[in-house]
């Protein structure tokens, strides 16, 4: 049921001469996996999806799925949508309101020239799948909004897809909506064994529902990996804010003791860390990005490591589970996150941090 889709070289141009909406994208899904292909508004990933859908003719690169070339412009192949074989998911519900949840369900099957029987069945497997069996007499206006969310997608995996688009389809959901269903829908995807393109702008989604992500700016696809990799070993500076909140420190990198390349603190002969020899980087200005969670806080001591650093606490921001520090250091500022419910320090608390080299990127400048 599942196919592979491969997006080799896509470019889309709106209008002669303007800057392409889609440049130079090339991706490939392996069949039964979901892509979370994730960006700020504008930034082509709608556009990208809309052209594997066929809504959007490319103007340059080829399109396959489950080997079958869909679009390929230069040659003057384009496949329209309806023979794509796809099943869409969009931010709107598309409900038809009219209809009783079954009925929306088994409207599309009605094109496939099943029997009645045939009909019936699978419908009810779509609507299993998703949770809604026990609703199936009630009009789809009685739901709720991620309940008629949820029938939309029943309704595009009734037919069995070879390839499942979904573009923001939790956008209109409420928070606490969105987290449960959220949740619920990369097992729903799993269970149908289809392949998914799946376009968000929020990087939760893209970490919870993708076993890949892509991130695009301006058209581009900076960089496309597993969500671990991707969250912990970005590319640049841009992936590494956008797939959540980096600490960013200004350093300059030169030769230590040993031989190895030390990272100083910019402005001051503090040393912060040796860096680890994989790390391909040469003398010079150099910025490290760091995870707020992933620095490490500790009380003042008498005799510090040599990797813990004197810093202040400027200000605490309590959120519950977590507390949110801003701290000053050399100069910058630097953010931290701890989990659990009681802070353990104080604005204008003198404290030791702490780099884990294993969590740290380096970013040259030069």
């Amino acid at each position: 049921m599942s196919s592979e889709l491969v997006i080799k070289h896509l470019m889309k141009h709106y209008a002669a001469g303007a800057k392409p909406a889609v440049n130079d994208v090339t991706i490939t899904i392996e069949a039964g996996n979901i892509l979370a292909l994730l960006g700020p508004s504008g930034c082509g990933k709608t556009t990208t999806l809309r052209s594997v859908a066929g809504l959007d003719h490319p103007t340059g690169g080829t399109i396959s799925i489950g080997g079958r070339l869909v679009a390929d412009p230069a040659n003057g192949l384009f496949v329209p949508p309806q023979h794509r074989n796809l099943g869409m998911v969009f931010q709107s519900y598309a409900v038809w309101p009219h209809m009783s949840v079954r009925e929306n369900v088994e409207y599309p099957l009605k094109n496939k020239k099943l029997s009645r029987k045939e009909i019936h069945l699978k419908a009810a497997q779509a609507l299993e799948l998703v949770g809604l069996e026990e609703y199936a007499d009630r009009p789809v206006v009685a739901l709720s909004g991620g309940q008629m969310q949820r029938v939309a997608l029943a309704r595009s995996l009734s037919y069995r897809p070879s390839l499942l688009l979904l573009d923001e389809p939790l956008s209109n959901l409420d928070a606490k909506l969105r987290i449960r269903l959220r949740d619920d829908l990369r097992k729903i995807i799993k269970d149908a064994g289809v392949t998914a393109l799946y376009v968000t702008h929020d990087q939760a989604e893209a970490v919870v529902i993708g076993d890949r992500i892509g991130v695009m700016k301006d058209g581009q696809l900076l960089q496309h990996d597993a969500p671990a990799a991707l969250y912990n070993h970005p590319r640049d500076l841009f992936v590494a804010n956008f797939t959540g909140a980096a600490t960013v420190l200004n350093v300059q990198l030169r030769k230590a003791e040993n031989n190895a390349l030390g990272a100083f603190i910019d402005g001051c002969d503090t040393q912060l860390m040796s860096l680890p020899l994989e790390v391909a980087a040469q003398p010079g200005p150099a910025q490290i990005a760091i995870r707020p969670e992933n620095v490490r806080l500790h009380a003042l001591a008498a005799s510090p490591r040599h990797d813990q650093h004197p810093a202040r606490i400027s200000s605490r921001q309590y959120l519950g589970t977590q507390t949110l520090y801003s701290l000053s250091f050399h100069g910058q500022t630097i953010d931290i996150v701890e989990l659990g419910t009681v802070p353990r320090f104080s604005e204008g608390q003198e404290v030791l941090i702490e780099f884990p080299l294993e969590c740290l990127t380096v970013f040259t400048t030069h």
